[in-house]
């Protein structure tokens, strides 16, 4: 009841700042019939033509007693700080100045001049400046300047590993704990870390290829295995009966997804997943891999039509679990044969020559069930 009453009295304040603020903020529009690999052209064309775009200005996102400010110039952003510091006081409430940062995140072109150069920003707070930062921590994930998660995900695996070695020897390889309840711990103490907040992700191949490399190395560790074994990756996961890091994001990306449709329209969150920039232009050069690219791709791996999605996700929450679980199932056997194939094919595809094989030399390289491919070079 306690945080219940204290939503609404928070909400009061920002609808109290509303009034004196005015229209400020970034500037987005959005149109929730585009698929999730449409980009900002396809938003264009469809809006010459006269179809229904809702435009809206994002100025502020509240999680708690957490409030984040937005805005596209400093005039605004001081404005709106302004404001909200006499507002608290009117109902009480203070400001945190220690605790109250400020970060600029730059345009593509902007980033690539000398940082030192450029004029920093000022934003007051009872004639006390505030703290211009490069990164900050918002609610358990890194924000950095560049927009860029790289850095958080290369610190959530430094704390995967921080806290996995603390644990080696009292769990993960204590005598008499069975593996059910090792990988049980594994499961509550490491991935829950390191896959904090992954359905708001979008992973390159390369950071899947990461996390998974994290993944195998500790499970080698729980189970005593050693390189020189030869077990694969898959059998590792057979054994503990787990699933691999990419179908885990995968599936936690369409039920976040799913559930952003069964919102309503004005909800920030599904606004936000359907929304783009209104204002300013792409740099040249290869699109950034979106959130909403990441939601196609999960579709197509997930053999789920990109057209009848959003209605299958609209009739229920289970309805779509069923969906996505099928859809995870098809993924992961496609997965496990993908893997033995490919390392097999850039192995031979890699050799300066071709050698013929016969079919046991070639078992005693590869003790799996899978056919050499065809056109690598194998041949029995």
């Amino acid at each position: 009841m306690a945080t219940i009453l204290f939503n609404i009295f928070f909400s009061l304040i920002f609808h109290e700042m509303k009034k004196k603020i005015g229209d400020v903020g970034i500037e987005m529009e959005a149109d929730f019939r585009l698929n999730p690999a449409e980009n900002h052209r396809k938003i264009n064309k469809e809006k010459k033509d006269g179809e229904r775009i809702v435009s809206f200005k994002i100025w502020s996102l509240l999680f708690a007693d957490d409030a984040a400010f937005s805005a596209t110039t400093e005039e605004e952003l001081q404005l709106i700080t302004r404001v909200f510091d006499e507002t608290c006081k009117k109902f009480g409430l203070t400001v945190s100045v220690p605790k109250t940062k400020v970060l600029v995140q730059l345009d593509k072109r902007t980033q690539k001049q000398n940082v030192t150069t450029l004029p920093s920003t000022c934003i007051e707070v009872g004639n006390v400046a505030l703290e211009e930062v490069q990164k900050f921590k918002y609610l358990g994930v890194m924000i950095s300047a560049e927009a860029s998660w790289t850095q958080e995900l290369n610190h959530r695996i430094s704390l995967s590993w921080v806290q996995f070695i603390k644990q080696i020897k009292t769990i993960y390889q204590r005598e008499g704990l069975s593996l059910k309840n090792r990988i049980w711990m594994f499961k509550t103490y490491i991935t829950t870390k390191l896959l904090y907040g992954c359905e708001a992700w979008a992973p390159t191949t390369e950071e899947f290829r990461k996390l998974e490399t994290l993944q195998r190395k500790m499970l080698m560790m729980i189970l005593g295995i050693y390189t020189m074994d030869k077990v694969r990756y898959v059998d590792m996961l057979e054994k503990t009966n787990m699933v691999c890091v990419e179908s885990y994001i995968r599936r936690q990306r369409l039920i976040w997804a799913g559930n952003m449709v069964r919102m309503k329209d004005d909800r920030i969150p599904k606004l936000m997943l359907f929304g783009t920039l209104k204002t300013g232009n792409r740099s040249k050069g290869k699109p950034k891999h979106t959130l909403r690219d990441a939601l196609s791709d999960d579709l197509n791996y997930f053999n789920i039509c990109n057209n009848s999605w959003r209605e299958l996700a609209s009739i229920g929450r289970h309805t779509w679990l069923q969906v996505v679980d099928s859809g995870c199932e098809y993924f992961i056997t496609n997965w496990k044969n993908r893997k033995p194939e490919a390392l097999i094919r850039k192995i031979f595809t890699e050799l300066p020559f071709q050698k013929v094989y016969t079919e046991s030399e070639f078992q005693k390289l590869f003790p799996t069930k899978l056919k050499a491919p065809l056109d690598c070079g194998i041949s029995f």
